[in-house]
């Protein structure tokens, strides 16, 4: 078992994105929640965030296990294929993550302001991960009845130099081997809520643009969040 491919994380991930990762996959594969036996699925993930969960546990199993990776693990499953091979350098459905998009905002303001040192409050809206489905937009899940629950695919594909067997995330559940059953209400589906923030910041009188990273919309599918982009300008004459 390869920890990072089970969290769905990058080995460069840090103590909150090893939490976060964990919560929200526990959240989608709880029996309340699937209507499934899914107990190895919850042994699984708790195993893998045990193993990983604080940077020096990461650096230790990454001493222990740097020749690993999931080949053998997928040729059981769908036999050796050239896509296999380079599996665990980077999941496959890593490719459904999306980042949040920035928010953007010109603040007009005198000369004398500008240069002058101070506080700036910003109130924008914030497409937050829905607190009752954590983004996944269901409340309840069934095993995906185009994968048939594996969360990958196998198909061919026409190259070059012939035919190529290929594994591929199941572009329906998003590699997660799950389709929704019962849409959450809290979201419609999309997964997505709006809050009101309020954002404030001190201004050196010198800088006149700022970013705040990780404080824009959320992401989709544990993609990053976007940023908040903030353009100190003087009033136009």
């Amino acid at each position: 078992m390869n920890p990072y491919t089970v969290l769905q994380i990058e080995p460069d991930c840090t103590d909150e994105q090893v939490k976060a990762a964990y919560h929200q996959l526990a959240k989608l594969y709880h029996p309340d929640r699937s209507g499934m036996d899914t107990s190895d699925k919850m042994a699984e993930l708790t195993e893998a965030y045990s193993l990983i969960k604080t940077e020096e546990l990461r650096k230790k199993y990454d001493r222990e296990h740097q020749n690993n990776s999931d080949f053998t693990l997928w040729s059981k499953l769908f036999g050796e294929c050239n896509i296999c091979k380079n599996f665990h350098k980077k999941p496959v459905d890593r490719k459904f993550q999306k980042r949040g998009r920035n928010v953007t905002r010109t603040i007009r303001m005198t000369e004398e302001k500008l240069f002058q040192p101070g506080d700036i409050t910003i109130k924008y809206v914030r497409k937050c991960l829905c607190y009752n489905c954590s983004g996944t937009g269901a409340n309840r899940f069934r095993k995906c009845t185009h994968c048939n629950g594996i969360g990958k695919v196998r198909t061919v594909e026409r190259r070059e130099d012939g035919l190529h067997d290929v594994v591929l995330a199941c572009k329906f559940c998003n590699g997660r081997g799950l389709e929704p059953q019962e849409t959450c209400t809290a979201c419609n589906g999309t997964g997505f809520i709006e809050k009101d923030v309020t954002l404030t910041f001190r201004h050196d009188g010198k800088q006149m643009d700022y970013t705040f990273v990780g404080k824009g919309h959320s992401g989709k599918n544990n993609g990053e969040n976007g940023s908040v982009i903030v353009h100190l300008r003087g009033k136009k004459k």
